[in-house]
């Protein structure tokens, strides 16, 4: 794979372009001479991502490829820049149309699909087992919301035996009082209670005239 850019310039947008058909795959780069050396790597080794590329390379090998330049541009204008390149190319090599969400706009396999969703389950599973252990770690030696500890359970058998005590005395005595206002006064003491009543209004009388 030839490198056509300047050594000079950093960042900006390329292009891995086949000499066959002038076919290309566009990306971005906040170090170009970089990503051109992981891409070959790649590619050489049989293990890039893009699989048409891959099989280019099969083919016809990694020298009828070329690494240009598109645009040169600063690292906040990277993914923008992309995007519109990949937006407005039709005859391009990239399998992700969508910048942001590399999966939107792309057609996935069956064994592609299958392989995300074994690696979701199995993350899920690992996540699960590390939360149960974590959270036995948390509970060991804890009581419970609802449950009380023997030392607890003790002292609240002690206070209701303690207040039935004390009910009992309590009970035992008022035995043989006798209220004052359920009492039936005899008519003597009927007779004592209205003579007083009657001495107190009349001394009340005396000391307002």
């Amino acid at each position: 794979m030839e490198y056509n850019i300047d050594k000079n310039i950093q960042s900006g947008i390329y292009k891995i372009t086949n000499k066959i058909n002038k076919k290309y795959y566009i990306g971005s780069a906040y170090d170009l001479y970089k990503r051109f050396k992981d891409h070959k790597s790649a590619l050489e080794n049989n293990r890039h991502h893009n699989k048409q590329l891959t099989r280019f390379v099969s083919k016809y090998g990694v020298d009828n490829l070329t690494f240009e330049l598109l645009e040169e541009c600063s690292i906040l204008e990277l993914e923008s820049k992309e995007q519109y390149y990949i937006s407005n190319t039709k005859n391009i090599f990239n399998e992700t149309l969508d910048v942001k969400s590399p999966n939107r706009g792309k057609k996935l396999s069956k064994e592609h699909k299958q392989n995300i969703s074994n690696s979701i389950k199995a993350k899920n599973i690992i996540r699960s087992e590390e939360t149960k252990t974590k959270i036995s770690k948390a509970n060991k030696g804890r009581v419970g919301k609802y449950e009380r500890t023997e030392e607890q359970k003790q002292k609240a058998r002690d206070k209701a035996t303690n207040n039935s005590e004390r009910s009992k005395k309590i009970s035992e005595a008022l035995k043989g009082r006798k209220n004052t206002w359920t009492t039936k006064h005899t008519e003597e003491t009927k007779l004592k209670i209205s003579k007083t009543k009657q001495s107190k209004n009349d001394n009340g009388t005396k000391y307002f005239k």
